[in-house]
């Protein structure tokens, strides 16, 4: 995920963690999980943008276009945790975040 540099909202470091390298991508003070294959939290990100119940992830999945959007880049653009724990939520590629944005 690439922004200009002159949107404050936005920040973006990388340290080095034994022989892969791990991102933390912060907005609006919210930290963006992602996943072990580079998938970002479409929860993390409705909070950043201001946790509004129209915007939740799971509306945006109801809709037709993100339907189609899925179906054209793979099942594998999407993956939904359950359950309890630090990692629940739902993880799209970048493509799914630019159309859900």
């Amino acid at each position: 995920l690439t922004r200009c540099p002159e949107h404050a909202f936005y920040k973006q470091t990388a340290t080095a963690s034994h022989e892969r390298q791990h991102r933390t991508l912060t907005i609006a003070g919210i930290s963006i999980r992602q996943d072990a294959q580079g998938r970002f939290c479409l929860n993390d990100l409705h909070k950043a943008a201001g946790n509004l119940p129209k915007d939740q992830p799971a509306k945006y999945f109801a809709i037709q276009q993100a339907k189609d959007l899925i179906s054209e880049i793979g099942e594998h653009s999407v993956h939904t945790v359950r359950g309890y724990g630090k990692d629940k939520g739902t993880y799209g590629c970048k493509e799914l975040v630019y159309d859900y944005a």
